[in-house]
């Protein structure tokens, strides 16, 4: 899939935004089911930059506390 439409609110009138890859190749997520809007992208991806933080925090940091 290279281009997915989102939900953008809930307004029917508003044109959906997308998501897409810059130089044209495959989106790197899959989606399972139903419609994501962009709100839930940005749920994801922040999710994923927070889950990164701890794992490299519980990594290198802590046994060197201990």
């Amino acid at each position: 899939m290279k281009e997915f439409e989102l939900k953008y609110g809930c307004n029917p009138n508003q044109k959906p935004a997308k998501i897409y890859m810059a130089d044209g190749s495959e989106l790197p997520v899959k989606i399972l089911s139903g419609r994501p809007g962009y709100i839930n992208f940005l749920d994801a991806f922040n999710g994923w930059q927070d889950f990164l933080q701890l794992h490299l925090l519980n990594m290198y940091l802590l046994p060197v506390l201990l």
